[in-house]
């Protein structure tokens, strides 16, 4: 289910698991919307944290990873700049977070627009059959 992200966050924010938990919710839900309108891309899915998880550096990663994957493979809502991460390294910082969430808020828009502007052809192919048996 898609929730609303944080796209204001600034120097004085913290990340928490009810953040990390929305952003891997939204990203599970950006793929699956994805797929009802392009070719599937990578994805590797993450499991939500409790309290006294923290995220390891291969999921940002992973996240990071999706992201540029939809940017690449499909229609370019934003210009993505992807983050790397390293174990044991710096953390992702309000402007990552800022971009990583402006991000999904501009694919969940554009693919929610495209969706509803979606064209089907009003063709049937094949052969109709009848109700009268030959």
């Amino acid at each position: 289910m898609w929730q609303e992200p944080k796209t204001d966050w600034s120097a004085d924010d913290y990340i928490n698991i009810a953040d990390y938990n929305r952003i891997i919710g939204n990203i599970a839900y950006l793929h699956d919307l994805q797929q009802e309108l392009y070719k599937p891309v990578p994805y590797t899915e993450l499991a939500e944290k409790t309290v006294s998880d923290y995220p390891y550096a291969w999921e940002f990663n992973a996240i990071e990873s999706f992201l540029n994957a939809l940017s690449d493979n499909t229609f370019p809502f934003t210009n993505y700049e992807r983050g790397y991460w390293i174990d044991n390294g710096p953390t992702p910082t309000y402007d990552d977070l800022n971009r990583i969430e402006s991000a999904c808020l501009a694919f969940y828009k554009g693919y929610n627009r495209q969706k509803l502007t979606q064209q089907k052809l009003p063709i049937t192919f094949g052969v109709n059959q009848s109700a009268i048996k030959c």
